[in-house]
C-alpha cells in the first residue's frame, strides 16, 4: 500500500493541488511516505510528525505544517482509497481475463478428445500452466470400491498409487463437503495424510455435476506457498468445467461400450438369421415338392376333399419363401449390383399391373401419374422389390372401392417415386415404428397372415424394413406422411374393408378424404440420374 501514495504524487494534478492549498492557507506543506521519504515539501528538524494518512487502517504517510494538514491528509486518504479501488478493479479484471482465457484454452483443447484420461491430462496441463504448483491430480470416485481412482496426475503425485477414501485426508473431506479448500500449512492440518513425498500447500476442489460430486481435483506444492483466494476461485472454476468434460467422457465411454455390445449382438443376430435362412431353403424346397406330389397322386387316384388343405399349404409355403427372400435381403450387407437405366413409366406400369393381377377380386383403383421419359439408374431387381412391396403395403391397407395413386416426379433435385394410398392411415404412436421391421398395423390380438394383397392381410412388416435397409445401403431416402382415419382412432377400431359397408361415411369421396398414407422414394444423388455405371460391388 505504501506505493499508492508515491504513485499519487507522480500526477501533476496532485502536485498542483498541494501548491494551491499552500497558497490558500499561507503555509508551506510537507508530505512524507510511511518510511519518512519526502513526497512534497520538506520537514524541518524537530518538527512534529504531522497528521497520519491512512488506508485500510494502515498508515501510508504523513502531512505536516499548519491548519491545512488535516484537510490535506483527508484528501490524500480519499485519493488513495480511490486508487486502491481502481487497482483492485484492474486486478479483478485481469483475474477474470485469466480465468476466461484458461477456460477457453481448456475448451479448445478438450474438444479434440473424449477419452477420459486424455481429458484429465489436458485439464491438469492448463491448471499447472496458470496456477503455481509442482504436482496435480484428478481423482474420480469408484462407486464399487468406495475409493478414489487417479485418472490423471502430474509431478510427484503421478507415481503415487495411494488410494484415498471419502472423509479421509484433505481430498476426502472436500469430496464430502463439496467445497473447495486452500491449506497453506499442510503439516499443521490434522487431516493431512503424509506420504512418500511431503506436501506443504494444496488447493483441492470438488468435481461437481449439479448436486452430484464425482471426484476431486488437486494442485499442490512441495515448497511453502501461500495460495490466494483468486487462485482458489480460478482452480474451482476449472474444476467445474473439468467435471462437465469428464462427465461427457464417461457418458461417451459408456455409449461406446454399449455400442460395441450392440454390434456384437447384432452380428450374432445376423449370423443366426442368415444360418436359419439357409436352413429353411432345403425343407421349403422339400415341402414344395411333397405338396406337388400329393396333389398329382391324389388327382390320379381320384381323391377329393383335400384341395383346400393343399391350397392352404401352398399359400403358407409361398409366404415362407417370401419371408426367406426378405430376410436374405435384410441381412445381406454385401452384394453385387448392376446399375442400369430404368425408364420409370414402363417399369412402374409393370409394377401396377402386377399388383392388379395379384389382387384378384379386390376392388382397389390404382391411378397412374408418371413423368414422361423419367430415367433412373438403379439395380432393377432391388427397385422392383422396393416398389412392389410399397404398392402391396398400400393395397393391404386400403379398403375395397378405395384408391391408390402411383406417381413418378422429376425435378432439378432428382427423381421421386410416390405411393399414395387413401386407406386407414397409421396411428401417431406407431409412425416411428413403421420401418422397424416385423411391424403390423392392426392390434396384435387380431393379427393373422392372410392372403397377400387382401385387406388387413397382416404381413410381417419386413417389406418396409427391407425398403429402409435398401435406402441406407444404396443412398436414397424414404419419407412417410400419414393421416389416420378419424373414425379409427385406435388399433381396436377396425375398418369394415369396403367403403360402402362403412357406417361413418356417406359416400366414397368422404372415405377418400378421411385417411391416407404417402411413401416417397427420393433419389437425389446424381448417381441415380447421370449413369450409366459399371457393375459395382457394395
Amino acid at each position: 500500500m505504501s506505493k499508492i501514495l508515491k504513485k499519487l504524487f507522480r500526477r501533476p494534478g496532485v502536485l498542483a493541488l498541494m501548491e494551491e492549498y499552500e497558497r490558500l492557507f499561507g503555509a508551506l506543506l510537507w508530505v512524507m511516505d510511511q518510511d519518512g521519504n519526502p513526497l512534497f515539501g520538506s520537514r524541518s528538524d524537530g518538527e512534529a510528525r504531522g497528521v497520519p494518512v491512512r488506508l485500510e487502517k494502515e498508515v501510508i504517510g504523513r502531512v505536516g505544517r499548519g491548519k491545512a494538514a488535516p484537510l490535506v491528509a483527508a484528501l490524500l486518504e480519499y485519493l488513495a482509497a480511490e486508487e486502491q479501488e481502481k487497482r483492485s478493479l484492474i486486478r479483478e479484471t485481469l483475474d477474470r481475463y485469466k480465468e476466461i482465457n484458461l477456460l477457453y484454452n481448456v475448451a479448445e483443447r478438450i474438444t479434440t478428445s473424449l477419452a477420459l484420461k486424455r481429458v484429465g491430462s489436458l485439464v491438469l496441463d492448463e491448471a499447472i500452466r496458470c496456477i503455481r504448483g509442482n504436482s496435480a491430480s484428478v481423482m474420480l470416485m469408484d462407486a464399487e470400491t468406495n475409493r478414489f481412482n487417479i485418472i490423471a496426475a502430474r509431478g510427484r503425485e503421478s507415481a503415487n498409487k495411494v488410494r484415498l477414501e471419502p472423509g479421509k485426508g484433505i481430498a476426502g473431506h472436500v469430496f464430502n463437503s463439496g467445497k473447495a479448500e486452500i491449506v497453506n500449512e499442510m503439516q499443521e492440518d490434522d487431516r493431512y495424510l503424509s506420504g512418500e513425498h511431503p506436501v506443504r500447500s494444496i488447493i483441492c476442489a470438488p468435481l461437481k455435476i449439479a448436486d452430484r460430486i464425482i471426484g476431486v481435483m488437486t494442485i499442490s506444492s512441495d515448497d511453502p506457498l501461500q495460495y490466494t483466494a483468486s487462485e482458489l476461485k480460478l482452480f474451482n472454476t476449472l474444476a467445474s468445467f473439468a467435471a462437465s468434460a469428464i462427465e461427457n467422457s464417461l457418458t461417451h465411454e459408456a455409449l461406446e461400450r454399449a455400442f460395441e455390445e450392440l454390434k456384437a449382438l447384432n452380428r450374432a443376430k445376423d449370423k443366426m438369421i442368415d444360418h436359419l435362412s439357409h436352413e429353411l431353403k432345403t425343407p421349403i424346397a422339400v415341402l414344395g415338392s411333397v405338396l406337388e406330389i400329393v396333389s398329382k397322386k391324389s388327382g390320379a387316384a381320384g381323391i377329393t376333399g383335400i384341395e383346400k388343405s393343399l391350397e392352404r399349404g401352398r399359400r403358407n409355403l409361398d409366404r415362407l419363401v417370401r419371408i426367406e427372400d426378405q430376410v436374405a435381403d435384410i441381412v445381406n450387407t454385401r452384394e453385387v449390383i448392376q446399375l442400369v437405366p430404368i425408364p420409370l413409366t414402363d417399369f412402374l406400369e409393370e409394377i401396377c399391373r402386377g399388383a392388379e393381377a395379384a389382387m384378384g377380386s379386390r376392388m382397389v383403383e390404382i391411378l397412374r401419374g408418371f413423368a414422361p421419359e423419367a430415367l433412373l439408374y438403379m439395380d432393377r431387381i432391388v427397385l422392383e422389390k422396393i416398389c412392389a412391396g410399397m404398392l402391396k403395403n398400400g393395397v393391404e391397407n386400403t379398403p375395397d372401392e378405395g384408391r391408390i395413386i402411383v406417381e413418378s416426379l422429376e425435378n432439378p433435385d432428382g427423381i421421386c417415386i410416390r405411393f399414395h394410398d387413401f386407406g386407414t392411415g397409421i396411428i401417431e404412436e406407431n409412425r416411428s415404428l413403421i420401418f422397424g421391421g416385423f411391424y403390423h398395423v392392426q392390434e396384435t390380438s387380431r393379427y393373422s397372415s392372410g392372403r397377400p394383397y387382401a385387406f388387413n392381410a397382416g404381413g410381417s412388416g419386413s417389406d418396409l424394413l427391407r425398403a429402409h435397409i435398401f435406402s441406407e445401403r444404396f443412398g436414397f431416402s424414404i419419407e412417410l406422411k400419414t393421416r389416420r382415419c378419424p373414425y379409427l382412432p385406435t388399433e381396436q377400431h377396425i375398418c369394415p374393408g369396403r367403403i360402402s359397408a362403412c357406417s361413418h361415411v356417406p359416400d366414397r369421396q368422404a372415405c377418400l378424404s378421411s385417411g391416407e398414407t404417402i411413401f416417397s422414394l427420393l433419389f437425389q444423388d446424381p448417381v441415380f440420374t447421370k449413369g450409366p455405371f459399371p457393375q459395382t460391388d457394395l
